[in-house]
């Protein structure tokens, strides 16, 4: 009887703390910090659970066009895996009183065919006009499960 007693005491203390590990993980929030000539985007991302929206990455924080006299505009680039890239515009007004024009983005990238996402990309880039854009680095630009 002793013995049952301290097996079900070791499995119950292993699953409140592998739920606790669980809900812990998906609490944390990580810096997003991409930069790039004209562009910065200073943020936070995390994962939804399957169960929780699409089970997709989100990201949320101030995309800021760092250059206002140029009249380029700024944008976020970002994907979830197997897709293409969407483009999330930036206001393109930039009030001169301040150093840079911020834009407060909050968006969710899913697959919608997935119970959940495992990899997504994101780039801060400037919209250049006529000019070729330019993003920031493709080094840690990929975010995985």
């Amino acid at each position: 009887m002793k013995k049952r007693f301290v097996g079900l005491t070791l499995v119950a203390v292993f699953l409140m703390a592998f739920a606790g590990a669980a809900i812990a993980s998906h609490l944390a929030n990580h810096t997003l910090f991409h930069t790039t000539t004209g562009a910065k985007f200073d943020g936070q991302w995390e994962w939804f659970s399957s169960s929780e929206n699409h089970g997709g990455w989100h990201f949320w924080g101030n995309l800021v066009d760092t250059i206002c006299d140029d009249d380029d505009n700024v944008y976020s680039k970002t994907r979830a895996e197997g897709y293409s890239y969407s483009s999330l515009y930036g206001n393109e007004a930039c009030d001169t009183s301040v150093t840079g024009d911020t834009e407060y983005q909050n968006y969710e990238i899913y697959a919608p065919d997935q119970n959940y996402t495992t990899s997504a990309n994101y780039f801060a880039c400037r919209d250049r006009n006529v000019y070729a854009d330019n993003c920031s680095s493709d080094e840690d630009n990929t975010y995985t499960r």
